[in-house]
């Protein structure tokens, strides 16, 4: 973990966790968020989708940096492959 005044890094930061504890971690982030601290976060845990503003993802050889709400709707609605190939 990595920190700066109002920035925080973090690598897959619940890897380790059970998923209650893992609902508390991101409780905590997104108090301190709204606090005013940025958090970017490294993560292969969908829950984290919860939280999350924006996401930058990588899928089929191309970077995709867009709000929350546009990926989780391009992947219900089946075309998140195809918005990102």
């Amino acid at each position: 973990m990595c920190a700066a005044k109002k920035l925080i890094f973090l690598d897959e930061p619940v890897s380790a966790l059970d998923p209650a504890a893992a609902k508390e971690f991101y409780a905590i982030l997104e108090k301190l968020n709204d606090e005013g601290l940025s958090v970017v976060m490294v993560s292969h845990d969908l829950d984290c989708l919860d939280y999350a503003s924006h996401i930058l993802s990588f899928c089929g050889g191309k970077i995709q940096f867009e709000s929350c709400a546009d990926f989780c709707a391009g992947a219900s609605s089946g075309k998140s492959d195809e918005k990102r190939n």
